[in-house]
């Protein structure tokens, strides 16, 4: 059922990047609790967070969405735990995979609704872990009067604690101190043992009879202490619930001295009502002056945050010069590498043009000789033809010279 009541006291920051829904959703919102904060990413739901609490407006409860431009639902958790770690934060999403689920988790997320949203039930969670939130401040509000009341019941009460067997499991000092027992001695020993021997039995029993009936006995009781002096007491015994109020798992002694006894009863009672009363007033004076505090705080918490993005460039600069640093480096290495490749070339091109030119040199010189020695034997084949010709001359003399021997001799 849901709690109007309860709702309109609320402040809520409503975290979607879809303008129909963003739209739809914030008309039902702003209808049910006290105000609403809008944002359409995570970045302006941060800086909206922010904002609110150092101008004292407290968010009570984030409802984002998941999928979002510059900074998604989970990185806007991330960053809200940062700064309010047990706000309660409820996410929309399309998601159920266990990765989601576990990260969801792990940054404390309150609870998470599945898209389609519907509009009931995200109002009925968000007043769920409202409830439970302001329950638990209340609680703690209850622990901490309780903590200063039992520190004024130490301080003018015999105080301890029994088991469901009787056996003492807690004593306090003036307990201690009126019995003449050290704790050590008096732990795990039962009330009977320090009964007196004139002590009233009935009314021990109807003691014995109400705690276990759950209910709260209160009497007088004559008890002896170590050294065998006696003393009157004036008790309360109180039992003690588990958690779910349904067993006794212990029992408290609150006992006064009768001595002065009714003094003593309003004097604590007195003495309680007064710390009860100092001590709210402290802490309402404490908690302004910290709330002013805190409001300050997230000032210097968002120059932190502008502060870390500063360190953050600062080392991705840093980085950077690094990195160019190195390329500077490397392009100097290579540099030299192609440097030294050049003049390997040039003095390997050189070397080829020196061996071109002697095989150019060698090759027209070979040119020269070979017309030198065309030329030669161009002369050389002349004279073989003016040889031959001679040859041939001579041959024809000596034909015409053996003819003119064989006519002769004929002739003869």
């Amino acid at each position: 059922m849901i709690n109007q009541n309860f709702l309109k006291t609320l402040n809520v920051l409503y975290v979607e990047d879809s303008k129909t829904i963003r739209e739809q959703f914030s008309s039902i919102l702003n209808k049910l609790f006290d105000n609403v904060a809008i944002a359409k990413n995570g970045k302006e739901a941060i800086d909206r967070f922010m904002k609110s609490q150092i101008e004292g407006f407290e968010i009570n409860i984030v409802i984002s969405d998941i999928n979002m431009p510059f900074m998604d639902g989970m990185e806007l958790l991330e960053e809200i735990r940062k700064i309010d770690p047990y706000i309660p934060y409820i996410l929309t999403t399309a998601h159920t995979e266990a990765d989601f689920l576990i990260k969801a988790i792990r940054f404390k997320a309150t609870d998470y609704l599945v898209k389609p949203v519907n509009v009931k039930d995200l109002i009925q969670k968000a007043q769920i872990v409202c409830q439970n939130r302001y329950n638990e401040n209340i609680k703690k509000q209850s622990q901490d009067d309780l903590k200063q009341i039992t520190n004024v019941i130490n301080e003018v009460a015999l105080v301890s604690k029994t088991d469901l067997k009787g056996n003492i499991t807690y004593a306090n000092k003036l307990f201690c101190r009126v019995a003449g027992y050290k704790k050590s001695e008096i732990i795990g020993q039962t009330h009977g043992a320090l009964l007196h021997p004139d002590a009233n039995t009935s009314e021990i029993q109807d003691l014995n009879k109400e705690i276990q009936l759950g209910n709260i006995w209160e009497g007088k009781i004559h008890n002896i202490s170590k050294d065998g002096s006696d003393y009157h007491i004036s008790a309360s015994v109180i039992p003690l619930y588990d958690e779910y109020d349904s067993d006794i798992i212990e029992f408290m002694w609150i006992s006064f001295l009768t001595t002065e006894d009714e003094i003593e009863k309003k004097e604590f009672k007195k003495k309680v009502a007064i710390n009860v009363k100092e001590t709210r007033r402290i802490n309402l004076e404490a908690r302004k002056s910290i709330d002013e505090l805190e409001a300050q705080l997230l000032k210097y918490k968002h120059f932190d945050l502008i502060e870390y993005s500063l360190e953050v460039e600062r080392k991705r600069s840093a980085k950077f010069k690094n990195q160019i640093k190195y390329y500077e480096k490397e392009v100097t290495n290579r540099k030299s590498k192609f440097e030294l490749m050049s003049q390997e070339a040039n003095r390997r091109i050189d070397n080829a043009n020196l061996l071109s030119k002697e095989q150019s040199d060698k090759k027209d010189l070979a040119i020269i000789t070979l017309e030198s020695l065309n030329k030669e034997l161009e002369i050389r084949e002349g004279d073989v033809g003016v040889l031959n010709k001679e040859i041939e001359n001579q041959i024809n003399l000596i034909e015409d010279l053996k003819s003119s021997i064989e006519a002769k001799e004929e002739q003869l």
